[in-house]
């Protein structure tokens, strides 16, 4: 019986180094192809960037976003603290999912008065839906950069901060050490509840807005650290960062909100697969 464990962790762990090799190798594979493939068809930037500007919503509608969701987490601390029998983790997953639900309602009333479609706020037709095809594409063609920024990164902080560096998001330690219940819904509302969430939010609404006022890499770069602080890790703050900067191009090259939803829902994938080995 021993010995059958013995293998099957050894299986477990030859499996784990051979995605990790596919990901790293076949990924620079695909990233030189793909750099060929980008100096071939150059991006026309002022067409692309104008694209977005349209899409941005007004400071009103921003505000009466923000503002929504700011009473949601201010009754969500009150319902924790004062009303709620339950777990912590449930209750996340229950807050998340009510957001979710919210956004959505919110957007639909937006568009109705701006007389626009999801297709042409963000690019989100059925037809669209075909440009997921690009998403595993470009994740593997950044991913081994992502890895090595990610490992000198956390070697850097280890230096600096031993004790604390390493710890895990609270997600992250519920998919880790949780029953098995809570950790499939974990694992099903990081993969895509979560990246629909956060790309329709960070991508499809803040970065137009940023773009329309202050520019295109302003909007890249104050999206991008914005998502990577709001995830309060400083393990992951640096590959959060250059995902989300793969996130804002991936779209601006697109104009698809769904691309970057792929390539989020693959990134969340892969993160679970090595945190489960």
């Amino acid at each position: 019986m021993s010995e059958c464990v013995v293998q099957t962790e050894s299986f477990s762990q030859l499996l784990y180094y051979a995605v990790l090799a596919f990901l790293f190798f076949g990924g620079l594979l695909i990233a030189v192809f793909m750099t060929l493939f980008l100096i071939r068809h150059p991006a026309n930037k002022k067409q692309l960037t104008r694209r977005l500007r349209r899409r941005a919503f007004s400071f009103r509608q921003l505000f009466f976003l923000l503002c929504i969701y700011l009473l949601v987490y201010l009754l969500a601390g009150f319902i924790r603290y004062y009303l709620w029998t339950g777990g912590q983790p449930m209750f996340n997953l229950t807050i998340l999912l009510l957001l979710d639900l919210l956004m959505i309602f919110s957007i639909m009333t937006i568009n109705q008065r701006n007389k626009k479609t999801w297709a042409e706020q963000f690019g989100m037709s059925w037809a669209e839906s075909k440009t997921l095809l690009f998403a595993p594409v470009i994740y593997l063609s950044v991913i081994p950069f992502i890895i090595l920024g990610s490992m000198l990164y956390t070697y850097l902080l280890t230096l600096f901060y031993s004790d604390g560096a390493t710890h895990l998001q609270e997600g992250a330690r519920v998919i880790v050490q949780s029953h098995q219940t809570l950790k499939v819904a974990y694992i099903i509302t990081a993969i895509f509840v979560a990246a629909v969430f956060e790309e329709v939010f960070f991508r499809g609404i803040l970065f137009p807005f940023i773009v329309r006022n202050l520019g295109l890499w302003s909007g890249i770069t104050m999206v991008s650290s914005i998502f990577a602080l709001i995830h309060l890790n400083a393990l992951s703050l640096l590959p959060l960062f250059m995902l989300s900067v793969v996130l804002c191009l991936a779209y601006w090259r697109t104009g698809s909100l769904w691309v970057s939803i792929g390539i989020h829902s693959i990134f969340n994938s892969v993160a679970i697969y090595n945190l489960l080995h």
